[in-house]
Formats: structure tokens, C-alpha cells, sequence
């Protein structure tokens, strides 16, 4: 059988069929484009509602964090939010429609951006109230998990503190590389310390990472969307285009013109 393209069909002469059929593929990509947008349209619209939460450093307990220490508290802050536990929280506090089917299914309707400590919990749905009604229920749920993991955390600190009988601090410290002078004060330790390792352990798995004195320092609920959400029309569009132009040049390179267009060429020689 012959192949697509003759070997007696030199790549000039491919180039010259192509140009040749410029309108046909021009055509077939803007009406690939027209589809797309079309398509984009037809589709149900889709509305985004956005919570917010403020975290950070409650300079009362505790010291600034540096920059390094902040960006992991932010990715366990990130973890926290989108894990399994919180959007089931979420779930549970939503009909089954818009609790989805699982937690991986109420996922692809979230969205979770972080911009100069303030954390925005988006949601996707088919109105304004659905998708409202959504960012509320994750923002809740999100509120309720940190706080119970924060609170696990300063007790994961306490039990950590108990772990050493004697706390030393510099009370002078001595320049020229001569010793300090340190303050030790012993302390009085009523728990076997093996039973506070494990009551550590636990507490810091229940505390998910966070840091012990971040605090939620703002809240904002999500409101009514007043538009859907449109920006894949451009991707719709694009899209419509890039498969427009390809069956175009498909079209301009059919096995059945080329064969023609061979046998021609051949009959000609």
C-alpha cells in the first residue's frame, strides 16, 4: 500500500500544496474557534464564592518566627486545610449534592490561595447560594480544625517542657570568652517521663504541625457571587482553534489527494 505522503513527493511540493490550501485550513481553524466559544456558552455557568481567614503570630505568646519557620507553619497551615479530615468536617455540614460524593470530589470544587498571611477558601458551584454556601462550610470547617490542632499544639509544648528536670537561663552573660552565668531552677516531675513521651507523641500528631501562638486573627465569610465565573473562555476558544487548524491540514493532506497528486506527478514524467 502507498504510504501518506509519496516518497516522489518532495518537501517543496508539500509546502506548495499547503499554501495552496491556506483558505481551507484558515477556515477550519476560526470555525474550531467559533465551536469553542460556542461550546464555552452552552456549558452551565459556574459561580466562585471566597472566605477568608487571617493567620498569623500572637506576638503575646510568642516571639516573630524568621522567614523560613513562617513558610513551613504556612505549609502545614495549607496541609491542615485541604486534608481529608477538614473536608469531610465541610461535608458533613452540606447536602449531599453539594457535599459531592467523597472528599476527592468536594476537592475539585475548592481552591485554596494564600497572599500576605491571609488565606482565601474559594468554592465552586452552579449558583451564587450553592457556591456561597460551600466556601462557608470549608471556611468553618477549616476554623474548627485549626483551633483544635493549635490547642493540641501548646499542650504538645507543655508535655515538652516536662521532659527535662532542670531549666537553665543566662542571667549574666560575660564577654572576652569567659563562662556565663546560668540560673538553673530544678522542677518537680509527677509523671514517669516515658508516659510523657507518649502523651507528647499524640498530642503532636493531634496538633497536625501547627505552631504553638498562631492564632486566627481574622475572619470574613463568603458572600453572594454577582457574575459566573468566565475565564476559560479564552482556553475554550484556544482550544477550538489548535483542533480547528489540525483537522484543516489533515484535511489538506488526505491520503486520497496525495495518492492522486502522486500518480499524477508520475504520469507526468
Amino acid at each position: 500500500m502507498d504510504s501518506l505522503l509519496s516518497q516522489d513527493v518532495q518537501p517543496s511540493q508539500v509546502a506548495s500544496k499547503l499554501l495552496g490550501r491556506w483558505p481551507l485550513i484558515f477556515l477550519m481553524g476560526v470555525l474550531g474557534g467559533m465551536v469553542g466559544l460556542a461550546a464555552n456558552w452552552v456549558l452551565p455557568p459556574t459561580y466562585q464564592a471566597s472566605a477568608s481567614l487571617g493567620i498569623g503570630v500572637d506576638p503575646n505568646v510568642a516571639v516573630p518566627y524568621s522567614d523560613n519557620v513562617q513558610y513551613e507553619a504556612d505549609l502545614r497551615t495549607q496541609d491542615l486545610f485541604l486534608s481529608d479530615s477538614t473536608l469531610e468536617a465541610a461535608r458533613a455540614q452540606l447536602s449531599p449534592t453539594l457535599a459531592g460524593s467523597g472528599a476527592s470530589d468536594f476537592r475539585s470544587h475548592l481552591r485554596l490561595d494564600h497572599f500576605e498571611g491571609e488565606w482565601y477558601l474559594r468554592a465552586t458551584a452552579g449558583s451564587p447560594a450553592d457556591a456561597s454556601e460551600r466556601a462557608n462550610a470549608w471556611a468553618s470547617a477549616a476554623t474548627a480544625e485549626f483551633v483544635a490542632a493549635q490547642a493540641h499544639a501548646v499542650k504538645a509544648g507543655e508535655f515538652q517542657a516536662l521532659l527535662f528536670s532542670v531549666a537553665c537561663k543566662p542571667e549574666v552573660v560575660v564577654a572576652d570568652g569567659r563562662s556565663n552565668l546560668w540560673s538553673c531552677d530544678e522542677m518537680n516531675l509527677d509523671l514517669d517521663p516515658n508516659q510523657v513521651s507518649s502523651q507528647l507523641l499524640a498530642e503532636a500528631r493531634l496538633s497536625h504541625g501547627i505552631l504553638p501562638g498562631m492564632v486566627i486573627s481574622s475572619a470574613r465569610s463568603a458572600e453572594l457571587p454577582s457574575e459566573p465565573t468566565r475565564q476559560a473562555r479564552a482556553l475554550f476558544a484556544l482550544g477550538g482553534t489548535l483542533v480547528g487548524l489540525v483537522l484543516g491540514l489533515l484535511a489538506a493532506l488526505s491520503r486520497r489527494d496525495w495518492a492522486g497528486w502522486t500518480r499524477i506527478g508520475r504520469g507526468s514524467e
